[in-house]
C-alpha cells in the first residue's frame, strides 16, 4: 500500500502547489546531515497535508472480535481500534520517512465522534486548503452477530460521490490489493 500510496502522491503533488515548488529529493537532503544531528527532512510538499484515520476507538460497541464477546474459539482477541491505530500509525511514520506532511487524525484511543473528524479535517483545510489535503480512513470491517466467526473475507475502498481524485487513488489501492489479496474477494465498482 505505501508504494502505490507514495506513487499516488508523487504523481497528484508533483507540480507546484500555492506558487511554492516542491523540494526536489528530500532524501539526498537526509543524507546530508551530520550523523550526529537528529534526521530532520523538509517536508516534501510543505503545503501538502496527508491525515490517517484510524477507525473506531476502545469504547466503540462491536468493533471486536467474537471471542472477546462471549468465548468463541479460535480464542483470538481482534479490536478494530487497536489494529487500525497499529497500521495508521505505521503509515504516517512512513510517509514521514518520505518526507510528506502527514500526521493521524485521532491520537486518543476513545472513539472520536464523526462530527468531530470532520471538525478536525476542516480545520486542516482551512489551514492548508481543501485541495491540499488528503484524508485516507482505515477500517476493520466485520460481519455476523458476535456469536460465531463467519468466513467473510475481502477488501474494499469507497470514495466521494462523482469522479474525483479520490478514485484515483482508489484505483492506486485495488491494483495492490488485486497483487496482494489475490484470494480475496474485491468489492469494486471501478
Amino acid at each position: 500500500m505505501m508504494k502505490c500510496l507514495d506513487n499516488f502522491l508523487k504523481m497528484l503533488f508533483s507540480k507546484k502547489i500555492n506558487n511554492e515548488t516542491a523540494i526536489e529529493d528530500p532524501i539526498e537532503i537526509e543524507e546530508e546531515i551530520a550523523l550526529e544531528a537528529p534526521k530532520v527532512v523538509e517536508p516534501r510538499y510543505p503545503n501538502v497535508k496527508i491525515l490517517i484515520d484510524n477507525g473506531h476507538g476502545n469504547n466503540t460497541a462491536g468493533k471486536r472480535s467474537p471471542y472477546s464477546l462471549c468465548g468463541v474459539e479460535p480464542a483470538i482477541d481482534f479490536y478494530e481500534y487497536k489494529w487500525c491505530r497499529e497500521i495508521a500509525k505505521e503509515i504516517v511514520d512512513e510517509l514521514k520517512q518520505k518526507a510528506y506532511n502527514a500526521d493521524l487524525l485521532v491520537t486518543e484511543d476513545i472513539d472520536i465522534s464523526l462530527a468531530e473528524r470532520v471538525n478536525r479535517v476542516n480545520n486542516v483545510c482551512k489551514e492548508f486548503g481543501k485541495e491540499n489535503v488528503l484524508l485516507v480512513s482505515i477500517h476493520a470491517n466485520a460481519a455476523g452477530n458476535g456469536k460465531k466467526w463467519m468466513t467473510a473475507k475481502g477488501w474494499s475502498a469507497f470514495t466521494t460521490v462523482g469522479d474525483t481524485q479520490s478514485d484515483t487513488l482508489a484505483e492506486c489501492l485495488y491494483d495492490e490489493a488485486e497483487k496482494n489479496f489475490y484470494d480475496r474477494k474485491l468489492r469494486t465498482e471501478k
